[in-house]
């Protein structure tokens, strides 16, 4: 047997705008906007050890960026300086030096990836 729906249509028509509202912000693309990726990343996740990766890198506005490595073994800590650009395409990539790094999240979360599947990516921290 069928029952017609008693809720007032506001409502129902609210709940489909609050329904699409949240859908959009999970699916935002990410940022084109060159000054969003300025800042400073860090090798997640935290408790592996970065090998042949930066331990932390800083893309300044100027186009220039800096790769910091920690050694865990010896305590050694080494910096390089190079270049950073975006791509921006049908998907977003962020170019630090030779390496390339697609862009996930939205201009408030950030993240490069690295290796999907080891699951290693810088994540914006400021």
């Amino acid at each position: 047997m069928y029952r017609a729906c008693t809720w007032p249509r506001s409502l129902v028509a609210a709940a489909f705008v609050a329904a699409a509202l949240v859908l959009a912000a999970c699916g935002a693309p990410p940022s084109t906007n060159r000054d969003d990726y300025v800042g400073e990343y860090v090798f997640m996740p935290r408790n592996t050890n970065p090998e042949d990766f930066a331990s932390f890198v800083i893309l300044k506005r100027d186009g220039t960026a800096v790769e910091v490595r920690f050694a865990q073994a010896t305590g050694k800590i080494t910096s390089t300086n190079t270049r950073w650009r975006l791509y921006a395409s049908t998907s977003e990539t962020v170019s630090i030096g030779s390496f390339a790094h697609p862009v996930e999240g939205s201009p408030s979360d950030i993240k490069l990836g690295i290796n999907d599947d080891t699951d290693f990516y810088y994540e914006k921290v400021r």
